[in-house]
C-alpha cells in the first residue's frame, strides 16, 4: 500500500512592520559611529538644519565628496557610512519640515 504524505499545517501571517529586522546590524552600527563623531558639535546639532537649505546643501556636497572618495578607492575613512548618515539625517530633516508645515 503506497504511503500518503500528510500536509502539515503552517501558521500563516501577513507581513507586518517596516523591515527594521532586515537592515544589516553592521550598517546601523557604522552609521551610529558617525552620529558619535558629530557629538563634538553638540547632540542633535544636525537638527538645526530644519529649513536651512544652505546647511542641507553643504551636507549634500560633503556626502557627494565622500562617495567620490570611496569610488576612487580611498578607505581611510568610513566614507559610505558618512554618505548614509547624510541620507538618514536628510530624511529626518524633511520629515520635520513637513511636520512643521502641518
Amino acid at each position: 500500500m503506497p504511503q500518503v504524505k500528510k500536509k502539515t499545517q503552517v501558521a500563516k501571517s501577513d507581513v507586518v512592520g517596516v523591515g527594521l529586522v532586515l537592515i544589516p546590524w553592521y550598517s546601523i552600527i557604522a552609521i551610529g559611529k558617525i552620529f558619535i563623531e558629530g557629538l563634538r558639535y553638540g547632540r542633535d546639532n544636525w537638527k538645526n538644519g530644519v529649513g536651512d537649505k544652505a546647511y542641507q546643501e553643504e551636507r549634500l556636497e560633503h556626502a557627494m565628496l565622500h562617495l567620490l572618495k570611496w569610488k576612487e578607492g580611498d578607505r581611510s575613512e568610513a566614507h559610505l557610512a558618512k554618505v548614509a548618515w547624510f541620507c538618514v539625517t536628510q530624511l529626518e530633516l524633511e520629515r520635520l519640515e513637513e511636520e512643521k508645515r502641518g
